[in-house]
């Protein structure tokens, strides 16, 4: 595959790869998506960022340019950057989105949003089996079966969630304690 290519950029950007486009541009474009669409990884945004511009794929170049302008909107608290993973500025509450037909990966949904996942579950019961909740859980994304990323990144939620004490696990299966 040759490099991305863009249709003529609005705004003065760059054509090709964009890698060049200035930080403003690429900031406003960030911002944009992150208030829509936050959580989400920063891959997920660079394709995002670059579709605006009619690229048919992110660059390495351009990755490049969506992390370093993320870095700094985070550096000065326009958004928040927590490893991999883009939020909105402030801790707001983590909606839960289905991933079904977008083709984005177990491993590009955040933490936060399994553990908001694992609770939306459990309070539409009393009592779940750990099978039950991961499948719960699976179903909310949108995935038609449970593979190792999924199932890890589910009972790496449910884990946590215990370890706080927000959970409790007993003959009845995993409940809120409320």
């Amino acid at each position: 595959r040759g490099p991305p290519t863009c249709s003529p950029p609005a705004g003065g950007l760059p054509p090709g790869d964009s890698g060049a486009a200035p930080a403003a541009h690429v900031g406003r474009a960030v911002e944009e998506v992150v208030a829509v669409e936050a959580p989400l990884h920063l891959a997920d945004l660079a394709d995002r960022v670059v579709g605006r511009w009619g690229c048919d794929r992110v660059g390495p170049r351009m990755m490049q340019r969506v992390r370093e302008v993320a870095e700094a909107l985070a550096k000065h608290g326009r958004i928040g950057l927590r490893g991999d993973f883009v939020y909105a500025a402030g801790d707001g509450e983590v909606p839960v989105r289905s991933r079904a037909g977008t083709r984005i990966p177990a491993e590009r949904i955040a933490p936060e949003e399994y553990r908001a996942a694992v609770l939306r579950v459990l309070r539409a019961g009393d009592g779940i089996d750990r099978k039950t909740l991961t499948g719960g859980v699976r179903r909310l994304f949108g995935f038609s079966r449970t593979g190792p990323t999924l199932d890890a990144a589910i009972g790496a939620a449910v884990e946590a969630l215990l370890a706080e004490e927000v959970l409790g696990e007993g003959s009845t299966g995993i409940r809120l304690r409320v």
